[in-house]
């Protein structure tokens, strides 16, 4: 799949209603190309996804642990203008503080999200994550 179907099918997800637990987080970088295989093997040795603890609150899971604290909020993507579920990180896990995630559901339990660098709106990658049943 390329970026530009990837994209589409962002823009026509929706925003995730409270989501909770553990979910397995898959990145995608350079869709399409033969480095996106390798690069997603790399990915998945470093970050494995995120757990949503409740009240706003997730942490990033990397090398099998709970860190990188974020706080969830709704408002606009920087995509398109519609609305995401953000991930903020600002005040709270010092290296991931200049990251933004925008995370939209698009099928049952399945979440398409963005990554940004905050300062220029400069986006890094797509990732999806696959919610607790």
């Amino acid at each position: 799949m390329r970026r530009e179907e990837i994209v589409e099918i962002f823009k026509q997800g929706t925003i995730p209603q409270s989501p909770e637990g553990y979910s397995r987080g898959t990145a995608i970088f350079y869709p399409g190309t033969k480095r996106a295989l390798i690069l997603k093997g790399i990915a998945r040795m470093l970050w494995q996804g995120k757990a949503f603890l409740g009240e706003g609150i997730i942490r990033n899971r990397w090398f099998g642990f709970n860190i990188f604290k974020g706080r969830t909020y709704t408002e606009a993507s920087w995509l398109d203008g519609k609305p995401a579920l953000i991930i903020d990180y600002a005040g709270m896990s010092g290296p991931f503080e200049p990251f933004r995630d925008e995370l939209r559901e698009i099928g049952p339990g399945l979440i398409l999200g963005r990554f940004y660098f905050k300062e220029d709106r400069k986006y890094i990658c797509h990732f999806t994550l696959e919610l607790p049943k």
